[in-house]
């Protein structure tokens, strides 16, 4: 690197310190540009994302928004940084940080991505599992269809509402047979009405 080439450098890392603080700025005008600032630099804003994701000062707002540039950028090099948003999220039952990870993870739609979401389904807090749930059933597939079949059998209708409505947008005839009979047995009024309208589609 010549003398010449680091003030730039230094210039342009200082700029990238100012966007990350700028995604935890309350004003959306703010950070929404930031994060496009951040998202045209394309791989090359990985670094400093980790970097910020690392960073508790930063709070849980702008690591979410983190989690939505990468999102955006859809690199699959930075799956595993994802996992490890999650991971730390997880542990410190951080709901908002939790909710970015699982929608970056989802759109790569692997078996790892999948994996990790229905992992998801176990968690102990409704809002996490009827998340994990939507996303699920966007990838689809019958590993997908599987776990969100044994959800129609929790006791929480909520959570029954979302596994319907996920497994409503996946062509097999296994699950509209599956749904078929839930509608039998389900006794919630609004689980009843989604798995209706999931069979009524040809």
């Amino acid at each position: 690197m010549s003398p010449e080439s680091r003030p730039e450098q230094g210039a342009s890392e200082r700029s990238l310190d100012g966007d990350l603080l700028e995604l935890a700025d309350d004003s959306a005008d703010v950070w929404q540009a930031a994060g496009a600032r951040l998202k045209a630099r394309g791989a090359a804003a990985v670094p400093i994302l980790e970097r910020g994701l690392g960073d508790d000062r930063l709070g849980s707002v702008a690591h979410w928004r983190m989690l939505l540039v990468l999102r955006e950028l859809r690199l699959e090099e930075t799956v595993p940084l994802i996992r490890a948003a999650l991971r730390r999220a997880l542990s410190r039952r951080d709901s908002t940080v939790i909710q970015g990870a699982m929608e970056a993870l989802a759109v790569f739609e692997t078996p790892e991505a999948l994996g990790e979401l229905l992992a998801l389904l176990e968690h102990d807090d409704p809002d996490v599992v009827k998340h994990a749930a939507a996303l699920a059933g966007q990838i689809g597939g019958a590993r997908a269809a599987e776990a969100l079949l044994r959800l129609l059998q929790s006791e929480v209708a909520s959570i029954r509402y979302s596994a319907a409505s996920a497994l409503a947008g996946l062509e097999d005839s296994g699950v509209r047979a599956a749904l078929q009979r839930q509608l039998r047995v389900e006794t919630d009024p609004d689980v009843r009405e989604v798995l209706r309208r999931a069979l009524s589609h040809d």
